[in-house]
């Protein structure tokens, strides 16, 4: 009864840590409605201007020890930063100066990565975010005092009476309570259209620093990967195809006898997804063969040993964000030895009867002979496999930080999560960029995409990525805007691209995607549009392509339709007489169509070329989610 009364106080622990655990998982939508607006205060807003001018000094010593320091201060445009961090306005100036500085922070260009830099990006952002509510609550509060001086003066007005301008405040508390009705009725069951809803609230509230305490329990309960890349088992051994000859020479003097000859090592290597108890976890194999030839002398005896050597060899490794990991390999050896001469110094019969008894021994020593061949070529090979494979995954991983991570660091375009998963069937990088917030691929989906490669891309993950890039942003010339960002386009991608447009985009979700019933809609929201340098009022254009098959090929065709739209409370005669200058330019100068082409294998990486040319076997839209097949023809020259 003693070890009962002792296990009680740890059964009750238990208990309450699963109750808890429940409750604050259903009680988001409750801590939701009992949320009160923060408005960002003066002070808060200079610790900003603080960081950032910490930062700026720090990136400014660092590029005076570099010998292009004076250009790259030129590009960074710090001089029109200073003059925003020394002032305490919040105005259009010093929030463009501030979003200039932090897009030239993000880019293809080597060096940009540096974590001085990345520093001074990482506080701008945060500035800029704090200098754009600062803006608004001013605004805000302007135009309410406007609109009480106007009903001070005309009271009986019936159009001020019924337009009293909305405040932040209620904004907020409206979209408050939506939301928590959302996640209400999510807890039972839920629609493509409820999580893009949830999803579209979750980026108003942090773009106004709202609800800080509960967002990331809301990702962390409804979010998950939104990008995801399937490499197919085979072509998973194409590409790690590694053909492996060695050659070694043979050397042995033991019992007074003289061994001399070469091993010739030949076979192939290759990489196979496993189900391990990693989630990551993929098995290098081997397969090859030892051929050995050896001459022997012992006293007047001489003779001549072959031998084949059948050898198999296993080695995993696990892939994790962080870190590629080995574990020990494992190898198997068979070999089979046979006798080809023998000789003697000794003519005429006795020379016969030596070679006899010299062939009679060797027989008696081949069995053990053939087992120490066998240990010698496992154990020889498994320390030169486990020593390359090692040094390859190692190389591997600096690729994979230089080529995949640091570009993702230039582009500020760092995924939340990056997992790496496995089946037999295919080896799986999934990431999650943002919230993640989005049905599951395969509950919406018809099928998802077979081939040698897969993508499956939700529409979060592009709204994520253009949020990053182009909130706020002011692209005076879109052709431009490629070479500032360091994208080289061919004459063919150029002629894509619409000229003497430009666009000011808005401060919040300023490019969304839609991906539903093979359709791909797009929305662009501009606070400004420039036509051949003209500006022109603020408006949305919503603009959509349909998947089609073509003669074996998938085509986007563009839908006769743009819509041309005024954002909330901003239409008036200005925006009536432009909205059809830029629908009638948008029509010209949109692309038509554009192609799903195959890929050449001379544009892919090396070791990915060896799946040949990429051809797009399969491209849908469903709830949400683009996925796309990619087939490789293995015609390699």
């Amino acid at each position: 009864m003693k070890f009962y009364r002792c296990a009680l106080p740890l059964l009750y622990l238990c208990w309450f840590a699963i109750v808890t655990q429940t409750a604050t998982a259903d009680d988001i939508a409750d801590r939701i409605r009992q949320a009160a607006f923060q408005p960002i205060s003066d002070a808060t807003l200079q610790q900003r201007r603080d960081a950032a001018s910490d930062a700026l000094g720090q990136a400014e010593s660092m590029l005076q020890h570099a010998g292009s320091g004076p250009s790259w201060r030129d590009y960074l445009l710090f001089d029109p930063l200073h003059d925003a961090l020394a002032s305490d306005a919040v105005d259009e100036d010093a929030i463009q100066a501030v979003t200039a500085t932090m897009y030239r922070l993000a880019g293809l260009h080597d060096g940009i990565e540096r974590p001085q830099l990345t520093r001074l990006r990482t506080q701008l952002v945060d500035l800029r975010r704090g200098l754009i509510l600062a803006r608004r609550q001013l605004d805000s509060a302007e135009k309410l005092a406007q609109h009480q001086l106007d009903l001070e003066q005309f009271p009986d007005d019936p159009e001020l009476l019924g337009e009293r301008p909305t405040t932040l405040q209620q904004v907020f508390d409206d979209r408050r309570s939506e939301f928590a009705e959302l996640l209400d009725k999510m807890k039972s069951a839920g629609t493509p259209a409820d999580m893009r809803r949830v999803a579209e609230l979750t980026a108003w509230f942090q773009s106004h620093e709202q609800l800080t305490d509960v967002l990331p329990r809301i990702a962390d309960r409804f979010g998950r990967a939104n990008t995801q890349v399937d490499v197919s088992a085979p072509a998973l051994s194409t590409i790690t195809m590694r053909h492996v000859t060695e050659v070694e020479p043979i050397r042995e003097n033991k019992d007074k006898v003289q061994v001399t000859g070469q091993a010739v090592l030949t076979g192939v290597a290759t990489m196979h997804p496993i189900s391990g108890q990693s989630p990551g976890e993929c098995e290098v194999r081997f397969q090859g063969t030892v051929q050995s030839t050896m001459n022997g002398r012992q006293g007047p005896v001489s003779f001549r040993l072959s031998g084949d050597t059948v050898l198999t060899a296993q080695k995993r490794v696990i892939f994790a964000e962080d870190h590629f990991l080995t574990l020990a390999g494992t190898v198997q050896a068979n070999s089979n030895l046979r006798t080809d001469q023998v000789c003697s110094k000794f003519r005429g019969g006795i020379g016969k009867l030596v070679r006899k008894i010299a062939s009679k021994e060797i027989a008696k020593e081949q069995p053990q002979a053939r087992n120490d061949l066998s240990r010698r070529s496992s154990d020889s090979f498994l320390k030169r496999f486990d020593e390359d494979i090692v040094e390859e995954i190692a190389e591997a991983r600096r690729d994979f930080d230089l080529e995949v991570q640091r570009s993702l660091l230039r582009l500020n375009l760092q995924p939340r999560t990056l997992d790496f998963l496995t089946d037999p069937s295919k080896l799986t990088v999934a990431m999650r960029f943002d919230a993640g917030l989005a049905q599951p691929a395969h509950s919406v989906l018809p099928q998802l995409a077979a081939g040698d490669i897969g993508v499956t891309m939700h529409e979060s993950t592009l709204g994520s990525i253009c949020e990053r890039i182009y909130a706020g942003r002011k692209i005076d010339d879109i052709r431009r805007e490629f070479q500032v960002l360091g994208i080289k386009l061919s004459e063919k991608d150029k002629e894509q691209i619409p000229e003497g447009m430009g666009i000011h985009f808005a401060d919040d979700r300023p490019i969304e995607v839609e991906f539903e019933a093979n359709k791909i809609s797009i929305v662009l929201r501009g606070q400004t549009w420039f036509l051949d340098k003209t500006p022109l009022v603020a408006m949305n254009v919503r603009f959509g392509y349909t998947l089609e098959q073509r003669d074996g090929m998938y085509v986007a065709v563009r839908s006769d339709d743009v819509q041309v739209t005024a954002p909330e409370g901003m239409r008036g005669g200005r925006f009536i007489q432009q909205m059809n200058v830029l629908q009638r330019r948008l029509l010209a100068e949109l692309p038509a169509e554009f192609k799903f082409e195959p890929i050449p294998a001379t544009k892919l990486p090396d070791p990915v070329k060896r799946l040949g040319t990429l051809t797009v076997s399969k491209v849908q839209t469903a709830g949400g989610w683009l996925n796309a097949g990619l087939q490789g023809d293995r015609m390699l020259p």
